[in-house]
């Protein structure tokens, strides 16, 4: 499980680097963090693990969440920002 945890961050790595829109920062963020996306699917398979491996997956899930609120963040200021530049040099 920890190897799928590793490549769906560098993943999500590679792609949060490509955007360069804010609709595809909110496309990104429904991909992982929406309903369906790939970290909610994570938390749905922890069902099917001992209540020993439960805890300590959900700890990794979640650091791993928290890690992609705050690139989304970023990520949007830094978007914002280069808007805000954009208009300026009009």
């Amino acid at each position: 499980m920890n190897q799928s945890i590793l490549s769906l961050r560098e993943k999500m790595d590679s792609e949060l680097n490509q955007v360069s829109t804010v609709a595809e920062l909110d496309n990104f963020k429904v991909e992982y963090l929406g309903k369906k996306g790939s970290i909610t699917a994570l938390l749905k398979n922890m069902g099917a693990l001992s209540p020993e491996e439960k805890k300590t997956f959900g700890q990794v899930v979640n650091v791993l969440k928290n890690e992609v609120n705050d690139k989304l963040t970023e990520k949007r200021e830094e978007l914002k920002q280069k808007e805000i530049e954009a208009e300026n040099n009009r």
